[in-house]
């Protein structure tokens, strides 16, 4: 039994029954991200690389790979791991959770080593973050729907909150979304974006972030 199916056994486990979980580990054929499980896009620059991850960058193009996800409501874990790459400051890339209407609950965004915590289409921002080099970077992002406030999260340190009720969101985390707005000028810029996942966390699950999708931390390849 594969480490990847146990990991993704203990995130539908610690789930609510109430709320479906969802997780992608990207294990698809090297090449565009859209048209791989429910992933819609056009555009360049959001590749599936050999190893089972995503790469962001190297286009010239504003492109966002989308999927839509069985809601999850209340209070809501979102998780990205992003392994620093080239970046000239120029390129950017983002991973969006929004809404089944694409009103955001919260967004990271930044250069290839890079992340600031954004509430998309708002001014609302934290201070960017530089990527440890070398090593897979654990971004989190905790929707409290209770609060209308997203609380970010870079490597387990608490980065700040941001009021994202401004933008009406409702109803749970429902789309991902990944990003490149590439620049035909920085064509080498890139980063890694792998193990994406939005699992409920309710007030006795509040460890979920160490415990459960910790555990994600396990299988992540080493560059």
């Amino acid at each position: 039994m594969s480490k990847r199916f146990l990991i993704v056994a203990a995130l539908l486990i610690l789930a609510s029954p109430t709320y479906a979980a969802w997780y992608d580990g990207f294990a698809y054929p090297d090449g565009p991200l859209a048209g791989n499980d429910g992933w819609t896009g056009s555009g360049t620059g959001i590749d599936v690389t050999a190893d089972e991850t995503v790469r962001v960058g190297l286009g010239g193009t504003a492109f966002k790979a989308t999927v839509n996800i069985t809601p999850v409501a209340g209070t809501v874990l979102c998780t990205v791991y992003a392994f620093p790459g080239v970046s000239g400051g120029s390129n950017i890339w983002g991973a969006w959770y929004n809404d089944s209407l694409g009103r955001n609950y919260g967004r990271w965004y930044g250069s290839g080593n890079t992340a600031r915590p954004r509430i998309a289409g708002t001014g609302l921002v934290l201070s960017t973050v530089t990527l440890v080099p070398g090593q897979w970077n654990k971004l989190e992002i905790v929707v409290n729907e209770s609060t209308g406030f997203s609380s970010f999260y870079h490597n387990g340190a608490y980065l700040g909150q941001l009021q994202y009720s401004g933008q009406g969101s409702s109803g749970g985390v429902a789309q991902v979304q990944i990003e490149n707005f590439g620049r035909s000028d920085a064509p080498n810029d890139y980063i890694y974006l792998d193990d994406m996942s939005v699992v409920p966390e309710p007030s006795s699950l509040l460890a979920l972030s160490a415990l459960g999708i910790g555990m994600l931390g396990y299988i992540k390849r080493r560059r």
